[in-house]
């Protein structure tokens, strides 16, 4: 004759035998597959889940916009659960995933640092303690697109010196949308042009024109590199009939006379001195998430 037993009692004996039955390495290694909780981190840091979960309506995310956001805990629990229930079809299935829940959500835990070095080929880093809370923004701008290797450092606080908070997930999800995701809260984000080489550059002016500021070249009282006073500048010439390239010749001519006016200008206007004019460095903006009683306010600077 079978013996029935409520649906409380299965659950208790299930979780006595859980936490009975494992052996302290069980219980500080991987209670399933590392496949599996690989998978589990992935999606507990949205890969597949769908863009309009995230973003239900586009007016939350207008153009030339950035959004700051908390990953909610229960939310991304229940995520995870609702992958787990496929084939949960019986009570003693239930209970034996609510008996496993906490060890499943250390190692889920443990495995999100990973997913960004398995994707991007690297190794993982060996007994990393990072925090649970997750938060990141999402930004909608030209310039995801302008700039495919931007580079991005999150910091929990706006003091000087701080230490980047680990990145768990980078990521254009369309071409003018950036996803990014932290271990911590995120309080101040950087966005950096790809510092892959030194480059010229000039101003863009609200009239469609280009302007330089002229740098010292260590003459007079301008140390090298450092701008004239008043931030003095010149109009950068273009080719006729050619868009946009530059005409050298004009240009240089351009700087010289610049540098002659501020009297800052020396006997000699070489290829080096052409450079310390021209050379620009990655630009960077900087964003601040701010709570008061006006809510939520964005800053860039």
């Amino acid at each position: 004759m079978k013996t029935w037993h409520s649906y409380e009692g299965h659950t208790e004996r299930i979780k006595a035998v859980v936490e009975t039955g494992l052996t302290g390495q069980e219980k500080d290694g991987n209670p399933m597959p590392e496949e599996m909780s690989i998978w589990l981190a992935k999606l507990g840091l949205f890969y597949g889940v769908p863009f309009s979960y995230l973003v239900p309506d586009n007016r939350m995310l207008p153009l030339e916009a950035m959004r700051f956001f908390q990953v909610d805990s229960n939310w991304a629990f229940y995520l995870q659960d609702g992958a787990l229930s496929i084939g949960r079809n019986t009570s003693a299935a239930t209970a034996h995933d609510q008996a496993w829940s906490q060890f499943v959500c250390t190692q889920v835990g443990r495995e999100r640092v990973k997913v960004r070095r398995i994707l991007k080929l690297q190794s993982s880093l060996q007994n990393e303690n990072l925090s649970q809370n997750i938060s990141g923004f999402l930004l909608r701008s030209a310039i995801v697109e302008g700039w495919s290797g931007l580079e991005v450092q999150g910091f929990a606080s706006t003091e000087e010196s701080q230490t980047p908070l680990p990145i768990l997930r980078l990521e254009r999800v369309a071409d003018n949308v950036l996803l990014c995701l932290f271990a911590g809260i995120v309080e101040c984000v950087e966005l950096k042009e790809p510092a892959e080489e030194l480059h010229f550059g000039a101003d863009e002016q609200a009239d469609g024109s280009y302007t330089k500021m002229l740098r010292g070249l260590d003459v007079g009282n301008y140390p090298l590199g450092t701008p004239l006073d008043y931030a003095q500048s010149v109009t950068v010439p273009f080719r006729e009939g050619a868009g946009r390239v530059l005409d050298i010749d004009k240009l240089v001519g351009v700087l010289q006379d610049g540098l002659s006016k501020a009297k800052a200008l020396g006997p000699h206007f070489t290829a080096a001195e052409f450079a310390v004019e021209m050379v620009e460095s990655a630009q960077m903006g900087v964003f601040y998430h701010e709570t008061g009683d006006a809510g939520e306010k964005h800053a860039a600077k």
